[in-house]
């Protein structure tokens, strides 16, 4: 279904702007060519014509913006101005469709606009709801089939092929007083991706002050927060009502200066009476973390991620040390500060946890586990914060990738035992004694 991106870029650079489909097709037409029996074909028609790829940005990948790995929109033979993406529906998937800027994401700016945008031109009728994230909507689909929609236009109303100018800006950032030396202003934007990027320490006016110098269009939008704690520790102000609220977007502003010359934008939160971190009052805390992991954890090692200060910084990964019975790492945290154990690097393996069936007779379900609270699990030791999480439990937790079955041939093979099977249970017999799936033994 994949076309090499510059053929399909050519095709689009054909369509011209329109307002109306002159043709609809049916889910008969699709299912003439897509397998509408097995999979989610959407079909959109969209008003404001794309001039670049478009591909499909959602949960069927886990969200991976690498355009290699999205599902690319076709143009359906025969009906002009409408392009068709098809996809697994494993998991009820969320979805949304972006056009690429240059045969990249470049920004969700160009994204499929709010759930105001979208007109059902189908039968078959998926869930539209806003992401959170402005003008952006997701789409959920129920079951498989042809989903037929027209989007009206794109976030924002932008168009990568548009009339965008482009200038070199320089943010200089008086941020708010902090009594905590570990934080570090950064900003999130639709220039970065809206990922963290820690801002420079300078001097502005004779004041500190952070600053980082991009390449951007007008009126791109951003906000700034402290690096390692993300959106919990962004910045506040102090409403009319004297109370603290988390700031909306900035934007760049616009500029007659050219593409080369730097524009300054200067952002003053100094002021303690109007400014502040949202956790400059939070008290933070040194937790050694234990952790007692499920049988057949990595090889690559156990990493601890979430909001504490220790990696890189806010989202970045703590390596794990082993003794040969415990995994253990020391954070800094607040008591809100959330976190959870993966493979080093690779979120395909985590914890899984276990969750019996509602009702007799059915089969209980294993799911990922959420993200586990350090106030939850902490206590306080001679004035030092410990965390002891034991998830050895086999019948509930395990890995994501991790097989009992496979553990077990590698018993047989490592330790001379033999594999049995006794009314549809696996047992292992090791020096004339049976054991379970768990270890224990049973006879």
């Amino acid at each position: 279904m994949k076309k090499i991106y510059a053929l399909f870029a050519a095709a689009l650079m054909s369509v011209s702007l329109f307002a109306e489909p002159t043709t609809v097709p049916t889910a008969q037409d699709l299912a003439l060519k897509y397998d509408v029996a097995n999979n989610v074909v959407l079909c959109c028609y969209f008003d404001v014509a794309p001039c670049n790829p478009v591909v499909l940005a959602g949960s069927y990948n886990k969200w991976d913006d690498d355009p290699a790995k999205c599902e690319l929109f076709e143009e359906l033979d025969g009906f002009t101005g409408w392009w068709v993406a098809q996809f697994s529906n494993e998991g009820n998937p969320t979805v949304r469709p972006l056009q690429l800027n240059n045969g990249t994401f470049d920004s969700w700016d160009f994204g499929a606009a709010g759930p105001d945008a979208w007109t059902l031109r189908g039968t078959l009728e998926a869930t539209i709801a806003g992401s959170g994230y402005g003008d952006e909507a997701n789409l959920t689909f129920p079951s498989n089939g042809a989903y037929i929609y027209e989007v009206a236009y794109w976030k924002n109303h932008n168009n990568p092929c548009g009339d965008i100018k482009m200038h070199t800006y320089r943010l200089v950032l008086l941020p708010p007083a902090t009594t905590h030396d570990f934080f570090t202003p950064a900003v999130q934007g639709a220039f970065n991706g809206w990922t963290s990027e820690a801002l420079g320490e300078d001097f502005y006016q004779g004041k500190v002050a952070y600053t980082k110098t991009v390449y951007a269009a007008e009126g791109k939008n951003y906000k700034f927060l402290e690096l390692d704690f993300g959106w919990k520790n962004q910045f506040q102000y102090k409403d009319s009502t004297d109370a603290w609220q988390n700031f909306g977007d900035n934007y760049l502003p616009a500029s007659d200066k050219d593409s080369a010359t730097v524009v300054d934008v200067v952002i003053d939160y100094s002021d303690p009476a109007k400014y502040q971190y949202a956790l400059e009052e939070v008290p933070f805390r040194d937790v050694t973390v234990n952790f007692t992991s499920p049988a057949g954890a990595p090889d690559a090692g156990v990493e601890m991620m979430g909001e504490f200060v220790g990696g890189e910084n806010y989202g970045k990964g703590v390596l794990m040390e082993f003794d040969g019975d415990v995994y253990t790492a020391t954070v800094k945290s607040v008591e809100a500060g959330e976190f959870k154990f993966r493979e080093m690097g690779n979120w395909d393996n985590q914890i899984q946890i276990y969750t019996p069936a509602e009702e007799e007779g059915q089969e209980g379900t294993w799911g990922d586990m959420g993200n586990l609270q350090f106030g939850e699990y902490w206590e306080e030791i001679e004035g030092a914060y410990v965390a002891n999480i034991d998830l050895s439990e086999p019948t509930e937790y395990k890995w994501t990738n991790y097989d009992p079955e496979e553990g077990i041939e590698n018993i047989v093979l490592t330790e001379k035992a033999q594999k049995v099977v006794v009314d549809g249970v696996i047992y292992i017999i090791r020096n004339n004694k049976m054991y379970n799936l768990q270890g224990a033994q049973v006879r």
